[in-house]
């Protein structure tokens, strides 16, 4: 279970800040997003698979949050959050890499999103916690710190968000 407080008092989301949301499923971490950003922030779910994203709208106007957009789209492709260049404050990448062939595409997208100073958040499965590898792919802290490293961005600090998570993170 990742501690949502935690995650949101290391990551230092501010009022009003644009977030981009990566795999954001039926949107548990989006939704605490939205409240953190408040009314005049913005957040980005984006995720492949339509359903969790219809549930994710549905819990979202049950909230009376209106601040958050979904996006059904690729992260695997180029391009693929469909968000403009430097348009982020802050992107945050929450249990996806382990379900990824290439997460430094993943990795990519985040720093062409971000603004300039902009932060990236990656918060994975320990590999010892995580259960039924199969067709998953495991990754320990400092693999992922050398592909975002790879990439342009640079390490910030690890943390963790909870027992059976890591948390890292890197800033554009």
């Amino acid at each position: 279970m990742i501690e949502i407080k935690r995650f949101i008092q290391e990551a230092e989301i501010h009022g009003g800040e644009k977030v981009a949301d990566f795999g954001a499923g039926s949107g548990f971490i989006a939704l605490e997003l939205a409240k953190a950003v408040g009314p005049t922030g913005e957040v980005a779910a984006i995720d492949i698979l339509e359903e969790p994203l219809e549930v994710l709208e549905t819990r979202a106007k049950n909230l009376k949050l209106f601040n958050i957009r979904t996006i059904k789209s690729d992260l695997e492709k180029e391009n693929g959050s469909t968000l403009q260049s430097n348009s982020c404050d802050l992107v945050v990448i929450v249990n996806l890499l382990f379900q990824v062939e290439e997460p430094k595409t993943i990795a990519k997208e985040a720093k062409r999103i971000l603004k300039a100073g902009g932060k990236a958040v990656v918060i994975e499965w320990l590999p010892q916690k995580l259960i039924g590898k199969e067709n998953q792919f495991v990754h320990q802290p400092e693999d992922v710190k050398k592909i975002f490293q790879k990439q342009g961005f640079n390490f910030v600090k690890l943390f963790s968000p909870g027992l059976s998570h890591y948390g890292l993170i890197f800033q554009k």
